[in-house]
């Protein structure tokens, strides 16, 4: 093994082009690879790097379990076989994570007799923008009339992300998470964190995002943060809303896909995490396909 684990380093803002630099090289297809979700979530996952041979690699630390995700880059088997040997190591049962398709194509030719699997909890969502834009056809007849039922009763409006409602977007989460009680629910108080963070680090990031205000009172009462996850596809990493605005959601989901057609021709709206309600909310936007995750089980 020639990669010293000492050398991870926390991410920072400031390491966003040396990441973008390898993705325009070797583009990127699933949303846990973006550097918006890296550096959002650090102070949950820890998230560490190290950039070597052409290879940017991610090291992540969950309640104290080690984790590495194979690299994306450069195609080196000797990268691919050290990266292996740092997982290994960490004697976890699952120790490696697979996100782009020609990364588990390697590794299996390079191990025949580890067993990689899939976790369909986090595979992603991805979306033909055309089609939530214009929900056609029978299929999306009943979110249409959610939507128009949702039109009549708040007569929203939509705006972009911008400094001048920042503050207020701001008040918004704060809103939302008392709402959700953040503070009682480890993941929804990082979840909370996240957001608070690509907010802050907005521009630097290179985010966008949508709000959606009442035209009762003027109030936001919707919020989603994207940003360019390849040339043909955005990745939506928050979608946030007020739940006693029914049909909020279907606004945020439908009025970017209209601001963004003919720009990007996918929307990738994340994983479902295993959470019954949000995989039936996700499944019946009826997906083009989905982007895979796979994982090392050493146990399998």
């Amino acid at each position: 093994m020639t990669i010293n684990p000492d050398d991870f380093k926390p991410i920072t803002v400031e390491d966003r082009d040396n990441f973008q630099e390898i993705y325009k090289k070797h583009p990127i297809t699933h949303s846990e690879s973006s550097f918006g979700t890296l550096f959002c979530w650090k102070q949950y996952a820890q998230t560490e790097f190290l950039i070597t041979r052409g290879n940017v690699i991610v090291r992540t630390t969950v309640d104290g379990n080690v984790t590495y995700r194979a690299p994306i880059g450069t195609a080196d088997d000797s990268v691919l076989r050290d990266v292996m040997d740092l997982a290994c190591a960490t004697g976890n049962a699952r120790p490696l994570f697979l996100f782009e398709e020609d990364q588990i194509e390697a590794y299996q030719a390079l191990y025949p007799q580890h067993v990689f699997r899939e976790d369909r909890n986090f595979f992603d969502y991805i979306y033909r923008t055309e089609m939530l834009a214009k929900l056609p056809g029978k299929e999306y007849l009943t979110i249409r009339k959610q939507l128009h039922k949702f039109h009549r009763s708040a007569d929203p409006s939509v705006e972009e992300v911008s400094a001048e409602n920042m503050e207020e977007i701001l008040e918004f989460l704060q809103k939302w998470c008392k709402w959700h009680e953040c503070d009682k629910y480890e993941i929804l108080k990082h979840e909370g964190i996240a957001l608070h963070t690509a907010l802050e680090h907005f521009d630097a990031l290179h985010l966008a995002g949508i709000v959606v205000r009442s035209g009762i009172d003027g109030g936001i009462i919707g919020v989603s943060v994207y940003e360019e996850l390849s040339p043909d596809t955005l990745v939506v990493h928050h979608e946030k809303g007020l739940h006693e605005n029914e049909g909020v959601y279907k606004e945020l989901v439908n009025a970017l896909a209209v601001r963004t057609e003919g720009k990007y021709q996918f929307i990738d709206r994340e994983s479902d995490m295993g959470v019954p309600g949000l995989r039936n909310s996700k499944t019946r936007y009826h997906p083009d396909h989905f982007r895979k995750l796979f994982y090392l089980d050493l146990e399998g």
